[in-house]
């Protein structure tokens, strides 16, 4: 089986690491050169770790695995081949896990904010932060990342830190009862918190508001949304919100393309009524479901059914809240062991990128 797997995130390496203990053919494409654990990102802004603690360089690891390494971008996909900025790449079962990149939601001025969706923009983040010395910062959402970011950056500046949300209270997307007791430990940092709030525009020294209010700063931080990147836009596969619609096998939605797999961020996985979210411990399953699936498919057995484990509805999540504290999420429940619970989360994002290292 000549297997391609496209993206070396969380969901591609983790697949490819997996994959490489069956009789396989792998290559992997991946444009940058390091894994990235994006979870670490709020604490490299805070200096509580380094570059090395957050990345693992992919070559290696590659060649560690006999797994060949094609450091470029794709573009496109078929059936069967992959096209790539130098090159086509043949395979017999394909695995989509690209990512995403970040929305700003057509407002005028997102594209110039700071931001902390890739290894290389949360460098660019950290060096300004040092650079300017800010005072007044803004953080555009105040979903995981927004909330993470804030509690670090009022952890480690001295400065105001205003965190702005569209809908009614922080974290949106989880029970109330998660987002009164992190809003309870916001303020207890002295994060500012602004929810109902719509961005209009973004300029250098302030941020406009639908209701015709503004309000100053010296640097705003942007992490209020997602998107498909490019290369999901490009592909003939079916989609759900631009995402690649998938079976209950993770397989993409059209008979036409029974042999690619689509996993994790990049994939809209509905099954049984339910919703995956697109958080790092469904991207990891999704990847040893996949590879055991293949394992499956070289067997001419039956393929499984996909459970899905962290839902829209019932989220699972470790959130960092600064001062090496976080919290527990199970559905509506939430674990407030704090110092234990960051002790547990550090051990598990530190492992993750362990496993890749040569």
């Amino acid at each position: 089986m000549r297997l391609v797997v496209i993206g070396g995130g969380i969901g591609g390496a983790e697949s490819v690491r997996l994959a490489s203990s069956l009789s396989t053919d792998i290559t992997l494409i991946e444009p940058k050169k390091r894994l990235e654990c994006q979870a670490l990102y709020p604490e490299y802004l805070s200096g509580k770790v380094d570059i090395e603690d957050i990345c693992a360089e992919l070559s290696p690891f590659c060649s560690k695995l006999g797994v060949e390494f094609v450091n470029e971008r794709a573009l496109g996909i078929t059936s069967n081949e992959v096209i790539t900025e130098r090159d086509e790449v043949e395979f017999d079962v394909a695995i989509v896990a690209v990512g995403t990149t970040q929305n700003f939601f057509g407002i005028e001025g997102g594209e110039k904010t700071f931001s902390v969706h890739t290894l290389e923009e949360t460098i660019k983040t950290k060096r300004e932060l040092d650079r300017r010395n800010p005072s007044k910062i803004v953080i555009v959402g105040s979903g995981l990342t927004g909330v993470e970011v804030s509690c670090e950056l009022a952890e480690s500046l001295e400065a105001e830190i205003y965190i702005v949300e569209l809908m009614e209270r922080v974290l949106p997307t989880f029970h109330p009862r998660v987002s009164s007791y992190v809003e309870k430990v916001l303020k207890k940092r002295g994060v500012h918190m602004l929810v109902s709030k719509e961005v209009v525009k973004i300029h250098d020294d302030k941020v406009e508001f639908s209701d015709g209010t503004s309000l100053e700063c010296d640097m705003v931080i942007w992490t209020a949304g997602i998107r498909p990147v490019p290369f999901v836009d490009s592909t003939p596969f079916p989609k759900i919100k631009g995402w690649i619609k998938v079976d209950d096998f993770l397989r993409v939605d059209d008979e036409n393309y029974s042999s690619i797999f689509a996993i994790g961020d990049n994939s809209w996985v509905e099954i049984d009524g339910k919703i995956a979210t697109k958080t790092a411990i469904e991207a990891e399953r999704q990847a040893k479901h996949t590879v055991k699936n293949l394992e499956m498919m070289m067997k001419d057995e039956k393929l499984k059914k996909y459970k899905i484990k962290a839902s829209m509805d019932s989220p699972i999540a470790l959130i960092s809240l600064g001062c090496e504290c976080a919290i527990g999420v199970y559905g509506g429940l939430c674990i407030r062991i704090p110092k234990l619970v960051y002790k547990y989360k550090k051990w598990i994002d530190t492992s993750f990128v362990k496993k890749f290292k040569s």
